[in-house]
């Protein structure tokens, strides 16, 4: 497993900007949040400090009871798709 020095310093800049209190005060968008319980390459603990922290008044979270990191491959897979569609669907634009 690698992956270019180039890629890792910008996941880790991205990374660094994503956890900054202010930007998340910031987002304002509807916010859906999966992740899997046990990921071994993100925190699901952080994560989800990381999402109380976003001022968003639509919010949803979904931990993969089966899955890992690669959510969109793995166990939970279909169960990825529904909650994504449906989470699109139901978006409340309304100003």
């Amino acid at each position: 497993r690698w992956i270019p020095a180039k890629g890792a310093t910008s996941l880790i800049r991205i990374g660094n900007q994503a956890k900054n209190a202010d930007t998340l005060k910031s987002i304002t968008a509807p916010v859906l949040h999966i992740h899997g319980k046990d990921d071994f390459a993100a925190s699901p603990e952080a994560a989800q400090k990381a999402v109380a922290k976003i001022s968003s008044k639509q919010k949803t979270t979904l931990l993969l009871e089966n899955s890992d990191h690669h959510i969109f491959w793995d166990y939970d897979r279909e169960q990825v798709s529904e909650v994504i569609l449906k989470f699109v669907c139901d978006i409340d634009t309304t100003p």
